[in-house]
């Protein structure tokens, strides 16, 4: 793989890379020029630095993470003396020492300020945040319900999870939402973001959990995601599960009508 830098980028960067605990590799760092800056092995971690001795990556490759028992490798980057040593782009080698199943996963963390980036090609599956891959948890899509065919959001991010868990489960209005803000004349503004969408859902199971309440029935997790899902409003049409849409659009009428049919 290959970590590119942009050229106004002078925050710090991270990155980390998933494998099978079945597996053992070995991460290579290379600059532009092919020329080797550092090997890291199973279970070591190095500091990796200039002539004057000032840090340009920190890099841990952790032997079975406690929450998966997975291998990790976790890469922290000094941008800014990175830019000046070695170049826009660093390679990531990975030798593989033992393998059993070879599938890896690599993920940038977000920078606002100064997002760094994967050289293409991309494979844009399984690009959900952290936060979104919990096992209860409702992850929510987004799309643009101002336009015709209310296509996704191009931020949404896609599934599934690294161990091929259906998520996000459902999608919602994100886009071009208007939204309350305190701070304007208004009181209003327009936002977009999975943050919107995320709100929208949180609403609809609101209005699930005031009517079984109001109907003394009891509503568990389990069965409010079973009632997303069977009442979503699939798109497209020929698909049970999307990577983006999930099970499809929120329908709150739907999930409340559903409450009520509960025995």
């Amino acid at each position: 793989m290959t970590w590119q830098i942009g050229s106004s980028d002078f925050t710090h960067n991270e990155l980390e890379i998933w494998y099978s605990k079945d597996d053992q590799l070995n991460l290579e760092l290379i600059d532009q020029d092919d020329h080797s800056i550092g090997e890291i092995n199973l279970g070591a971690s190095a500091r990796i630095v200039n002539q004057a001795n000032e840090l340009l990556f920190f890099v841990a490759h952790r032997q079975e993470d406690p929450n998966n028992g997975d291998n990790t490798i976790g890469i922290f980057m000094n941008t800014q003396l990175i830019s000046s040593s070695f170049s826009s782009k660093i390679k990531l080698r990975l030798h593989g020492v033992s393998i059993s199943d070879g599938e890896f996963h690599g993920w940038i963390e977000r920078d606002d300020n100064g997002q760094s980036n994967f050289a293409p090609p991309h494979d844009n599956s399984h690009t959900l945040g952290s936060i979104s891959c919990g096992k209860k948890s409702i992850v929510v899509g987004s799309y643009d319900a101002q336009k015709s065919g209310q296509p996704l959001s191009w931020f949404s991010s896609a599934g599934p999870t690294r161990d091929g868990r259906q998520k996000p489960e459902i999608s919602a209005p994100g886009h071009n939402v208007l939204a309350a803000n305190s701070s304007t004349r208004v009181l209003l503004t327009r936002m977009s973001g999975t943050s919107m969408a995320a709100p929208a859902v949180t609403g609809v199971i609101a209005l699930m959990l005031a009517e079984a309440h109001s109907l003394n029935k009891n509503l568990t997790i389990e069965k409010i995601r079973e009632i997303l899902a069977k009442t979503a409003r699939l798109n497209p049409p020929d698909t049970v599960w999307d990577s983006r849409y999930g099970m499809g659009k929120v329908d709150a009428n739907n999930c409340v009508q559903m409450v009520r049919d509960l025995p």
